[in-house]
């Protein structure tokens, strides 16, 4: 009888350490990220990214009219993720596509719009702060479920035994 009820708690450690370590196994997010800056002598730097620090080599890259939305130019980022281009003569709009679910678009600088540290400001990400919390809060949160579930099982176990 001793035995059995040894082999039943030790079942039922390994289950929780089971629960436990599948609840903070931690998924490789990332987020696309897109910098573009005015040189101030008419070109402007563009460079894209992953959160994680992955290269976007061959990434696309468009270059839409703002006004029209019509596209202006379209190229494939080099291995550095950097490159420099001639600033369009209106206003316009810089897409970067990595696929589905990872498409940047921001507004580029253009002299008339903005003054160069304005556009930079605007050119920073803030939603890989935000996802980045929210992934924290939620992965704590379902620690926190999965150990009171454990819990409650050892417990249920105890008492009607």
């Amino acid at each position: 009888m001793r035995t059995n009820q040894m082999r039943y708690y030790i079942k039922i450690n390994l289950l929780t350490i089971a629960m436990i370590l599948f609840c903070v196994h931690k998924t490789p997010a990332h987020t696309a990220l897109l910098f573009t800056e005015d040189n101030g002598d008419g070109t402007v730097y563009i460079e894209a990214g992953l959160s994680t620090g992955e290269s976007v080599s061959g990434a696309k890259i468009i270059i839409k009219d703002k006004t029209t939305g019509q596209p202006i130019s379209t190229f494939l980022l080099p291995d550095s993720g950097k490159t420099n281009i001639k600033m369009p003569d209106v206003p316009y709009i810089v897409t970067l596509d990595l696929g589905v679910g990872h498409i940047v678009t921001k507004t580029g600088p253009f002299p008339d719009m903005h003054k160069k540290t304005d556009s930079i400001s605007k050119s920073l990400p803030v939603s890989g702060k935000k996802s980045k919390k929210m992934m924290i809060i939620l992965l704590s949160a379902t620690t926190i479920i999965c150990i009171f579930v454990c819990v409650y099982m050892v417990l249920k176990k105890k008492i009607v035994k």
